[in-house]
């Protein structure tokens, strides 16, 4: 993954960092851990460097324009999501800078439209405030490749196929809108998306470092 070579420190550090917790807690499949694990990464790294930039030319498309996708929309409370998800698990308490994380797998989804085509959702909230989703899918749809996924996502999603910017070699493509970023990765059959608030990426790794900067400050030889 050539794109994280030029990582920032303090981003390479929270990505580690954070890749670890989530391999901790997470039961999913080879696949879906390697998603998971390139999403994180580009999440919490580039996109945190990104997010100060201006949305991509013409896709001025807000949260509130954006389709409800299974059910969710970014921000909505975790006792809404509960709600529709109520299967979903977290393997962990709410962390220390406010995160909790939720995994579900297609067997515990309600819902048949909601598990349609999808192996699984990884949805992450901060304050219970739902801040990125990563819908991880199955292979009964046969892309080929990423720019077919992406030109399927811009059909249903409204966003032209013209604003989305393939990176790292093909890995991953991506969107910034107004207030939201998408990513979209295809590792062998097997698509997944990510969709996130923008600013999330800084606000998390800026508690990170506070906390440190505490901890640091209140030690005791």
């Amino acid at each position: 993954m050539t794109f994280v070579n030029d990582l920032k420190p303090e981003y390479y550090k929270w990505c580690c960092f954070y890749v670890k917790r989530q391999i901790k807690t997470m039961k999913f499949t080879l696949n879906a851990c390697l998603i998971l694990i390139i999403a994180l990464f580009f999440n919490y790294s580039s996109l945190a460097q990104a997010v100060v930039q201006s949305p991509q030319e013409g896709c001025v498309q807000r949260m509130s324009e954006f389709p409800v996708l299974r059910g969710l929309r970014l921000n909505m409370t975790r006792s809404d999501v509960m709600k529709i998800y109520p299967l979903a698990s977290a393997r962990k308490p709410k962390d220390e800078i406010g995160v909790t994380t939720l995994f579900i797998i297609k067997d515990q989804i309600v819902d048949d439209e909601h598990k349609r085509n999808l192996k699984g959702l990884i949805m992450e909230f901060m304050d219970d405030n739902l801040q990125l989703i990563t819908f991880m899918y199955d292979d009964s749809v046969k892309w080929g490749s990423l720019p077919k996924f992406v030109e399927g996502l811009s059909g249903s999603l409204n966003i032209p196929v013209k604003y989305w910017e393939t990176k790292s070699e093909g890995v991953y493509a991506s969107v910034n809108c107004s207030d939201f970023t998408l990513v979209a990765f295809l590792l062998g059959d097997e698509p997944s998306l990510l969709v996130q608030v923008r600013g999330y990426a800084e606000i998390a790794i800026q508690r990170k470092k506070d906390i440190e900067q505490r901890k640091s400050k209140s030690f005791k030889p």
